[in-house]
Formats: structure tokens, C-alpha cells, sequence
């Protein structure tokens, strides 16, 4: 080996002396290489803010945790509650013996209660489309007949918002398996009935303290949230809840100078807007599975009877991984930038997107097959930020129901945008509202935001 590395030094030396044509990134190239070869057998040490980072602090608190009870929440149980926690303890149970291809996940312990049956499932939808928002607003059989029979999923709804506290107690693999939060939405769509239903009788004010009282429970759990799908799984349920509003207003059945309106239609404040508590939750879980796996490497090999080849592979794996050099530079080069961008406002979250970058530079060859997985999420960082995207795109989409709620139609909502009238211009690139396939919406970054930054014109 010492031969081997003398010698392309020597050829590198040669081939430097004899052209002088090489460029500053072709040297830079170069000597990357010949370090690559260089360190081909070693690690280095694993820096003690990655340590820190990937070791993530757990809230033990289990007396007041609206994250244990989403485990219990569609169980049919007398104490969801104590479900819940169970299941945490089964499934970090599980988690620790999990091996990838050596061992699969064992998800058998979720067979140990049955579940709730949500009656008229096909009455409730998963986002707010407009059939939705009409089954919703429509006083129906059918809506009564889906409230009616479903009071218990409302009533453990309103349990989820009692405790204080939002956070996870339990790592996220590839084969962990979720809570039920298409109950979560199932419950506010209950709730956004039960609303209806005191509006249809008249009793306004009712109707507003309850729409109210929905709201503020669920930007509150927004504010808790402690991990990405939690935090996306609320701001649906808040743009169910603003689809609603507007429809109403549209329609004429809510006064548009009534004041409560301006409680229901506020900005979200900067804490419930931040995804930086749960992207640091997910990232430190996406670090800790590729140090699982790269100090493991033969998990990714199933048992085989062919010892020899296996001896072989289990040899040769390790000189392709190299878990400390890779995690060190996973975090420093993507991780640290992109949680220092993640909670800009609006104006410089959108003014620095184009020229944001966190993906990282890794050696050649040297823990070449660590490198390359780690490269699969670190190439392209941005696709992280659409979090927050979709939120900013959610302010976008109450801004349309204010300017709605001022000028009492869309197109004299466009009309003043369009001459520059700066409330009503979109966050993204102060451009106006447009007209599209019965719907208003605003220019921004991200289909997968599209949704949130669009109103539904009522007919």
C-alpha cells in the first residue's frame, strides 16, 4: 500500500512538472484525490456538535403529552392515553432491534388493539377541495348522519387538545410505523360541522366561539409541534378551517364587518409558523439511521449460506464507509445551513431561495459507498424548505381572504392589486392574485405549496 500511494505521488509529481496548463480547480481536484487515496483505511473522529446533534434530546414527559394520546387516538380502548404509551415503549423497542435486511422491523405489537371504525368514511376528505367545503356548508342527511354516528372520534379529537405538551418520544426509521392522524382531520371536519350547525339555527355567536376556540387549539398544537409531519398535518387543518370562512363570507352568511372576523383572519405568529424544532427532529433522525448503517454496513446484507462471500463482503464494505467522515461533513456543510435559513421571514426566505445551497462536497473514494447514500438527501437540501413554503403560502392564502373581507369580490381584489396595492401582492414576487380553474391564487415557490396559497371562488 505505502508503495502504491508513492507511486501516484510520483506520477502526479511528474505530471505537474512536465505541463504548467493544469487550473487552480484541477490541482484542487488532485490533491483531493491523492488524500482521498491517502486516508482510504481511516476515519476521523466524530466532531462533538454532530454527537450532540445526532443524540437528540427527548422530552421524557409522559403525564401530558398530546403526542402519546395520537398513538391511543383511534384505538379501541377505554384509556387511549395508556395506549399510547405502550405502543411508544413497543416501538422503541423495536426500533432498537431493527437491523434493515439483516432483521426487519417487527410491527406485531400493533396488533394488540383494534381500532375505532370512522362511520361515512367517505364523507370526509383528506384536503379541503371545494366538494369538500360544500359537504361541510350543505345542511344534509348525510352531514348529520356523519356527525351523529361519529361522536366518539369528536370527542377524542377534543381530548387531543388538552394536554400541553406536542412532543415525539420515539426515533423515526424507514419502517416505523405513524400515529393516526387522518383522525386529526377527521375530528376537525366534525368540529367544522358542529359549527355549521349552529349557524344554520341562527346562533352566530356560538358559531363564531366555536370556529374561534377550533382555531386557537390548533395554531397552539402548531406552535408545540415538534416534528415536520405534525406541524403539516395542523396548517391542513387551519386551511380547512379558512376555506370555510371564505366560502361563508362569499356566500354572504357571515357579516363582513364583523369584527370577530379579524381574530379568525390574523397572521400566524413566528412560533407557529417555525418548522425549525421539527426539521431539527427529522434531520437528527436521518443522521442517526446513516451512522447506524454506516458503523453496520453488513446490515444491508440479508443472511446468506454462502459463508465465503459474505466473510468477503463484510472484509471490503468497511474500506467504502467511513461513518465519521461522512456525518461530519453531512452536518457542518447541509445541516447547519439550512436550519440557519429555515425560519427567515418571508421576504428573505423568498429573496434568498435562488441562490441558496447546502449540498456537500465529499472526498473521492474514500468512504465512497457512506458518501454516496448520505449524497441522496444532501444534494439537494431545498427540498426541505418546502415546510416552510407551505406556511408562508398559508399567510398568502388568509391575506386573499382579508382583501376578500375589505373589497367584497375577487376582481376588485385583483384590480387593486394590480395597481400596486401592497397588501393584496403576492410575498413571493409582489406580483397580483390570478384566476385559475376556480380558484384565486398567488405566484410561489412549490407545487406542493400551491394548495395553501389558493382561495376557492364560490359560485
Amino acid at each position: 500500500m505505502r508503495t502504491l500511494i508513492l507511486l501516484i505521488l510520483l506520477v502526479y509529481q511528474n505530471n505537474v512538472n512536465a505541463t504548467k496548463s493544469f487550473t487552480e480547480a484541477e490541482m484542487e481536484q488532485g490533491a483531493e484525490l491523492i488524500m482521498s487515496l491517502l486516508l482510504l483505511f481511516f476515519d476521523e473522529p466524530l466532531d462533538d456538535e454532530v454527537k450532540q446533534f445526532i443524540n437528540y434530546e427527548f422530552n421524557t414527559e409522559l403525564a401530558d403529552n398530546a403526542y402519546v394520546f395520537l398513538w391511543g387516538i383511534d384505538l379501541d380502548t377505554e384509556d387511549p392515553y395508556a395506549a399510547g404509551q405502550y405502543l411508544i415503549q413497543q416501538i422503541n423497542a423495536a426500533n432498537a432491534k431493527y437491523k434493515h435486511e439483516l432483521e426487519p422491523y417487527d410491527h406485531s405489537f400493533l396488533n394488540a388493539y383494534k381500532r375505532i371504525e370512522i362511520k361515512h368514511e367517505e364523507f370526509f376528505c383528506t384536503f379541503a377541495e371545494l366538494d369538500c367545503i360544500e359537504k361541510i356548508i350543505e345542511n344534509t342527511p348525510e352531514r348529520a348522519a356523519a356527525k351523529r354516528h361519529n361522536l366518539k372520534i369528536l370527542d377524542r379529537y377534543h381530548q387531543f387538545f388538552k394536554f400541553s405538551n406536542f412532543n415525539p418520544l420515539h426515533r423515526v426509521n424507514f419502517d416505523t410505523p405513524l400515529p393516526n392522524y387522518r383522525l386529526l382531520g377527521s375530528g376537525n371536519q366534525l368540529e367544522l360541522i358542529k359549527a355549521m350547525e349552529y349557524l344554520d339555527t341562527g346562533a352566530v355567536d356560538l358559531f363564531y366561539q366555536n370556529i374561534s376556540t377550533n382555531l386557537s387549539q390548533i395554531k397552539s398544537k402548531m406552535a408545540q409541534a415538534k416534528t415536520l409531519l405534525s406541524k403539516m398535518v395542523l396548517l391542513s387543518m387551519l386551511d380547512w378551517n379558512i376555506e370555510l370562512i371564505s366560502h361563508l363570507l362569499q356566500s354572504g352568511r357571515l357579516n363582513v364587518n364583523d369584527k370577530r372576523l379579524d381574530e379568525l383572519l390574523k397572521s400566524l405568529s413566528p412560533v407557529e409558523k417555525s418548522t425549525k424544532a421539527g426539521l431539527v427532529y427529522d434531520l437528527s433522525n436521518w443522521m442517526y439511521q446513516q451512522q447506524l448503517l454506516f458503523e453496520n454496513p453488513h446490515y444491508l446484507v440479508p443472511h446468506s449460506d454462502k459463508k465465503l462471500g459474505s466473510t468477503v463482503v463484510s472484509l471490503l464494505l468497511p474500506l467504502a464507509f467511513k461513518s465519521n467522515l461522512t456525518l461530519n461533513i453531512m452536518y457542518h456543510q447541509s445541516m447547519v445551513p439550512t436550519l440557519a435559513y429555515i425560519d427567515r421571514d418571508a421576504k428573505s426566505f423568498y429573496s434568498g431561495f435562488a441562490e441558496f445551497d447546502a449540498s456537500s462536497k465529499y472526498p473521492p473514494f474514500r468512504g465512497y459507498l457512506s458518501n454516496l447514500l448520505a449524497s441522496f438527501m444532501t444534494d439537494d437540501m431545498s427540498t426541505y424548505l418546502q415546510y416552510s413554503a407551505r406556511i408562508h403560502s398559508m399567510e398568502m392564502g388568509i391575506q386573499l381572504v382579508r382583501a376578500w373581507q375589505n373589497e367584497g369580490s375577487w376582481e376588485r381584489v385583483i384590480e387593486q392589486a394590480s395597481q400596486g396595492h401592497q397588501p393584496y401582492l403576492s410575498h413571493y414576487d409582489n406580483s397580483p392574485p390570478y384566476i385559475t380553474e376556480q380558484q384565486i391564487c398567488y405566484n410561489g415557490l412549490f407545487e406542493f405549496a400551491a394548495k395553501n396559497r389558493c382561495i376557492f371562488i364560490r359560485d
